[in-house]
């Protein structure tokens, strides 16, 4: 039998609080011209800056300003037409107006800014695909995603008719969505269905329970069948295009208004496609349950008892044979206020937990309930205030609550090992995810390293706030500015160690190189690089 751990005593360890010393400047810059668009290349190597009078490139390593062109003196023309910069075919361009009717495009290196005469040779292919628009001030198509199977020529995407905010109408409004496949299967079908368009368009895609920002839209492919899943699920053969089955459920609570709308994102799940079922989470006004519907002809094989009114169910999780099913969570609430007078638009979001919280698991083959924490006296934590997304870590599952982060066994419940953070100061939990053989937990108000094989902690580290965090494994950053409308600055925490490496000030849009290893800033017509890792 496996021991469990309980740690207490390290708290003097994890609340550890630190100096955040600014990142070093590497080097101050500026364009020779006035600046009202900036851009850089993929590497971060060079930047352009420039208006329609000019434009100048700078080495982005180390601020040199390798060439300036004033339209002026170089075409004898007040401004240009237009500029821009062509970073796959590595050459900037500008058209200018030589006649009342005449217009002539040069083009020049990038690095050099020797004209260049046989631009098409340069030209480079682009294989990116982008939604098309279409009667813009009511809809336009927004691409989802695709699935690829290069193997066996199988492709297929999903779109969707995505209405702007004022022209929703409301909860539950249909929209139209497309399933193309391409390849050894050709077809194409519309339908429409009721889904959930996030109201703040910072993001447009599928959302999930950490992921707020996008609509509430998905697509998986498996067992020769295609699933759009949306306020409901549709299913198609995969192989003809045939609709085989569909459901609905109302997972939102939208509430428009004509001079407000808002809604609460992360509710509920996404349904869950198994091996050998569907599994969904249905917060339906008198049918609050989880249900699983057969894949080929979506009946209900098994549903769970109803459960409060007020629950919610933001993730499902499927490990050895168990359906773990999060209660309550961190939701994301968007409220949209459209212009008048001359004003513009609003979105404001705010983050709120809602309970009650826990976790419950079920057998996924019979529904049968296998272990609850709310009946787990022996757990001493009554689950109040927050609960982290779930870490699955071979047949565990791994969470935390605002008490301990917990391993459990995710068929019989055991505890594996829970490890004390009541008194660690780095506030109510948010988000698990792996990180070489440990759980990295982030809180409200700092970060924490768990082993997964023991539950010993690695390290805790007192950020003072935390709205979310960007960067790789291995090169680390926290959001700690003054709100989540407000971010602007930002620190570099050593996962290694728990190390704060650095904090950067009054820059909310910083451009990072590929390996997030230094980042510029701009400011006007000023450029600035910096390093984040002594």
């Amino acid at each position: 039998m496996k021991k469990i751990v309980f740690y207490t005593g390290l708290l003097g360890i994890f609340a550890t609080s630190q100096a955040q010393t600014p990142f070093p400047m590497v080097y101050k810059s500026a364009w020779p011209v006035s600046v009202n668009a900036r851009y850089s290349n993929a590497d971060k190597t060079l930047a352009l800056g420039g208006d329609m009078k000019g434009m100048s490139m700078i080495d982005a390593t180390n601020g040199t300003v390798l060439w300036t062109i004033h339209y002026k003196e170089k075409f004898d023309v007040k401004k240009a037409e237009d500029w821009g910069w062509n970073k796959e075919a590595s050459y900037v361009w500008v058209r200018i107006k030589e006649g009342k009717d005449v217009e002539r495009t040069y083009y020049f290196d990038e690095r050099t800014a020797a004209k260049i005469d046989d631009v098409a040779s340069r030209t480079v292919k682009s294989d990116k695909k982008y939604g098309s628009y279409y009667n813009v001030w009511k809809a336009y198509t927004a691409y989802v995603g695709s699935f690829d199977d290069d193997a066996n020529n199988i492709h297929v995407n999903l779109e969707y008719k995505r209405r702007l905010v004022g022209a929703a109408g409301g909860k539950g409004t249909l929209t139209d969505i497309t399933v193309n496949s391409t390849g050894a299967y050709s077809w194409s079908t519309t339908f429409q269905g009721r889904m959930i368009r996030a109201l703040c368009d910072n993001a447009v895609g599928s959302a999930t329970s950490q992921d707020f920002g996008g609509d509430y839209i998905n697509m998986v492919v498996g067992d020769n069948k295609v699933f759009v899943i949306y306020e409901g699920i549709s299913v198609f053969d995969l192989n003809t295009g045939a609709k085989l089955w569909e459901t609905s459920f109302d997972n939102s609570d939208f509430n428009f208004g004509i001079l407000k709308s808002s809604q609460t994102l992360g509710k509920a799940a996404m349904p869950l496609v198994g091996n050998d079922g569907v599994y969904v989470a249905d917060l339906s006004k008198g049918n609050h349950k989880i249900k699983k519907l057969d894949l080929t002809s979506g009946k209900v094989i098994w549903e769970s008892p109803e459960f409060g009114k007020d629950d919610i169910i933001p993730e499902l999780t499927l490990v050895n044979g168990a359906l773990v099913a999060r209660f309550g969570g961190k939701t994301e609430v968007q409220t949209y206020i459209p212009g008048q007078n001359g004003k513009p638009d609003q979105c404001k979001l705010e983050y709120k937990p809602i309970g009650p919280f826990g976790m419950k698991a079920f057998d996924a083959k019979t529904g049968a309930t296998l272990w609850e924490t709310s009946k787990m006296k022996e757990l001493g934590d009554k689950f109040k205030g927050a609960i982290s997304n779930t870490l699955v870590s071979g047949n565990n599952v791994v969470f935390a609550s605002n008490k301990f982060v917990y391993a459990f066994d995710a068929h019989s419940g055991k505890v594996v090992f829970k490890t004390d953070i009541s008194k660690s100061g780095i506030g109510l939990p948010e988000v698990v995810w792996e990180r070489k053989g440990s759980v990295i937990l982030e809180s409200t108000t700092g970060i924490a390293s768990v082993n997964l094989s023991d539950g010993k902690l690695n390290f805790g580290t007192k950020t003072k706030k935390n709205f979310g965090s960007f960067g790789t494994v291995d090169a680390y950053y926290v959001w700690v500015g003054k709100s989540a409308m407000d971010l602007r600055a930002f620190i570099r925490v050593d996962l290694d160690n728990g190390q704060i490496l650095g904090i950067q000030k009054e820059t909310g849009y910083p451009i990072f190189t590929p390996d997030y290893e230094a980042f510029l800033r701009y400011d006007g017509n000023k450029i600035a690089r910096f390093k984040t890792k002594p």
